[in-house]
């Protein structure tokens, strides 16, 4: 079982620290060099960059109250943050856009506070990605939920755009996961339910079934018992819809080994399989 969807949101968070600058690192202004109002960045190689803001200054010199604040390198414009400004820094409800290097722009509405996210944001990436919840950091991690382009659809925790923590991913083909996520993948404990009706719960590696778990399919077939690679591997015990069941060693979804068997009307047999093919079988 495959259930990977990366909703792209990570650049477009970097881009944020990369515009806005960091409120924890080291004082760095750029001027607007027609009015003279100073905007706070942070100490990086952007400190070239030329920037515009169109309203007013401070006693000291900074950008403040409301305006629009534009980033330009070599003539073209990287960003643009319309809204509240105080001592230079966003502070106050604000729209950012950040253009996309494929063309377009990703966009960032909410409360900003010293050049960071604060709280409660909208945001769509150029390439049609949306999110909406509560952010921690400008990089996009927190609480929301994601949309991608075609259709999936995460509701929980972010990680530096990534999911990360407790969520529920719905992927445009009907398949869903419900459980742990680490860096964009099913992890740990979780269920599945497949689009079919198949169903699954159990523990997940790298986005697999792995370790023990309970599959149970839309047929009536169940398998419990050791999974790896998103396959029963290992021991575990196999009924049929017809109510046979095969109980013993599993390898890459086959019995593999002597395994024990109960028959449909109780009869108890032994058999032997070797490469997913029955090889011997006794009374």
């Amino acid at each position: 079982m495959q259930a990977r969807t990366r909703h792209g949101l990570g650049k477009a968070g970097l881009l944020l620290t990369m515009l806005l600058g960091s409120a924890a690192l080291a004082e760095s202004w750029h001027a607007d060099p027609i009015s003279g109002c100073a905007v706070h960045d942070e100490d990086n190689p952007q400190t070239r960059v030329l920037i515009s803001w169109s309203g007013e200054c401070d006693e000291k010199g900074h950008a403040s109250g409301s305006g629009v604040l534009s980033w330009i390198d070599d003539g073209k414009l990287l960003g643009r943050y319309v809204g509240e400004m105080r001592d230079g820094k966003a502070n106050g409800r604000g729209i950012l856009y950040v253009v996309a290097d494929a063309g377009g722009h990703d966009r960032f509405e909410g409360e900003f506070k010293n050049n960071e996210i604060d709280g409660y944001v909208v945001a769509k990436t150029a390439t049609g990605i949306s999110f909406e919840g509560q952010l921690r950091e400008a990089d996009l991690s927190g609480n929301g939920v994601a949309t991608s382009v075609t259709g999936d659809r995460y509701t929980g925790e972010l990680l530096h755009g990534r999911m990360n923590g407790a969520g529920h991913l719905i992927l445009a083909n009907g398949d869903q996961f419900r459980g742990t996520f680490q860096n964009d993948e099913p992890q740990g404990e979780g269920e599945w339910l497949g689009a079919n009706g198949d169903y699954y719960k159990g523990s997940f590696a790298a986005g697999q079934f792995s370790g023990k778990g309970r599959y149970e399919a839309a047929d009536g077939d169940v398998y419990e018992g050791e999974f790896a690679a998103g396959d029963p591997n290992g021991l575990g015990r196999f009924v049929a819809a017809t109510g046979r069941a095969i109980t013993g060693r599993f390898k890459a979804g086959w019995p593999d080994g002597e395994v024990s068997v109960t028959t449909a009307d109780g009869k108890q047999l032994l058999e032997v399989w070797s490469d997913g093919k029955l090889v011997g079988n006794q009374q």
